[in-house]
């Protein structure tokens, strides 16, 4: 994990899921995952999007061709944690979409 990913958990942590800098006043979790190959809790900070009761989140690596680990992980094991502000629940994934470059190519051949 990065040291800046570590800094920003630690400041959601010790401020009820209040941050400052660039993500002051944005929908922050932590999510935690078990990593696909060593069987180890991973946790990782993201953006999030209310939807009624659910909580949904965006697999993106920043444009990049791959997905993110985090990703690759809830795909191999769907039993999850969420944590916002002070409250960590148990949860399960459900993926709702393709990646957008398939989405495109079906678009296109769609005509």
């Amino acid at each position: 994990m990065s040291d800046y990913n570590q800094r920003l958990m630690e400041e959601f942590r010790a401020n009820a899921g209040q941050v400052g800098g660039s993500w002051e006043g944005r929908d922050l979790l932590l999510l935690t995952t078990t990593g696909r190959k060593s069987g180890k809790q991973h946790t990782t900070p993201m953006v999030y999007t209310r939807d009624g009761d659910r909580l949904l989140v965006y697999a993106s690596k920043g444009g990049a061709p791959k997905h993110p680990d985090w990703y690759l992980n809830l795909v191999a094991d769907e039993n999850l944690r969420t944590r916002v502000a002070e409250k960590t629940e148990g949860v399960r994934s459900v993926i709702l979409a393709l990646a957008f470059g398939s989405l495109a190519a079906t678009q296109k051949d769609a005509g």
